[in-house]
């Protein structure tokens, strides 16, 4: 009898320390955002990426995502690392949903059958299939940083333009052994750049995924870009045409990854600061992911610090993913650059079946 007023004790406390240790977390990401906002004296401009887009969860870990194992987030940075399922599974599709562009579209142009029409086919995020060795991924209406003609005050959710300024990917990953995967994703961008022209190219990337010890992983990435978008990706995210870059991760549990990337890791040049990106992710009781990240942009004053928040979901399925699923993830990147800043708030919800 004693022994079972104890255990329901210690369950007792346990549950009460876990939910205050939660409100702990929310907390102090919260004020990092608060004092990061709120910082005075420094003229500050929001932009957001928040009605299509899969990279909040990379960029929150400061782009350090080469060797991360994911979902749709892995055909952008290394197809060699897209993920889906725990066991072998054959001929398993899936759909994956966003709910955010639909409404938001629906909310600004909600005047004829055609409008009702475009807002529920931009509701299909992403087509996975897995077969044995081998899985196959197509990402639809990828939000870029890139975005020259946007204004620098939007809205947090603001879909104008966003299906005519896009980009889609066709990746395909397979596994050689348990220990090596390689990688191919197609890029289709149909882009509008500084003149208001809208580009419309393609292009390959490559990637390899190695785990030569236990906790460790290390990956490569090459990304190829269309001549008239040569610079597609170099805000931020630091890719460059043409360019090899190398990453390695640290898993010393299940819960937590630290990473580093090394960008352009065949360049003649040097390795400085401004090539390194450092990211760090934490899940707490299987349901919440707390992210660091940390790069140069092209000098010292020009730095960028990244949060970020991930919310566990798991798919509508019955087959256990063979990495950690998310229902939403938030970030925030503050950019500080010459005494300005710019913050940038990136914000993706996926539901799957």
């Amino acid at each position: 009898m004693i022994s079972k007023l104890r255990n329901k004790s210690s369950s007792f406390f346990v549950k009460i320390f876990s939910a205050r240790a939660l409100q702990a977390l929310w907390g102090t990401l919260i004020l990092l955002l608060f004092t990061t906002s709120m910082a005075s004296g420094t003229p500050r401009t929001h932009i957001y990426r928040t009605i299509s887009t899969v990279n909040p969860r990379p960029m929150a870990m400061g782009g350090a995502f080469v060797s991360v194992n994911d979902d749709l987030a892995s055909l952008l940075w290394n197809p060699a690392a897209f993920s889906l399922y725990e066991t072998e599974v054959t001929n398993q599709l899936s759909a994956h949903f966003n709910p955010i562009i639909p409404l938001v579209l629906l909310y600004e142009d909600h005047r004829n059958v055609a409008d009702f029409l475009t807002a529920l086919g931009a509701s299909v995020k992403a087509i996975t299939f897995s077969h044995r060795w081998a899985e196959m991924g197509l990402l639809l209406w990828e939000e870029p940083f890139y975005n020259p003609t946007a204004s620098g005050h939007g809205r947090f959710f603001n879909a104008d333009r966003t299906l005519k300024h896009t980009m889609h990917t066709l990746g395909l990953r397979a596994r050689l052994a348990t220990t090596v995967s390689l990688g191919c994703s197609g890029n289709l961008y149909r882009i509008r750049n500084e003149r208001g022209k809208v580009v419309l190219a393609g292009a390959l990337n490559y990637g390899a995924l190695l785990k030569p010890a236990r906790g460790l992983v290390v990956g490569l990435a090459y990304f190829d870009f269309p001549s008239p978008l040569a610079d597609l990706r170099w805000e931020l995210e630091g890719l460059r045409d043409e360019s090899i870059n190398g990453s390695i991760s640290f898993h010393p549990d299940d819960r937590t990854i630290v990473a580093m990337d090394v960008r352009d890791v065949s360049g003649g040049e040097r390795i400085n600061w401004n090539r390194l990106r450092f990211g760090f992710e934490r899940t707490f009781w299987e349901r919440i992911a707390l992210r660091f990240g940390y790069f140069q942009v092209s000098r010292q004053e020009h730095k960028v610090y990244s949060f970020g928040l991930g919310l566990m979901g798991r798919g509508l399925g019955a087959i256990p993913y063979n990495h950690k699923s998310y229902l939403a993830n938030y970030a925030l990147l503050v950019e500080e650059n010459e005494g300005q800043q710019r913050l940038w708030h990136l914000l993706c919800v996926q539901l799957c079946i």
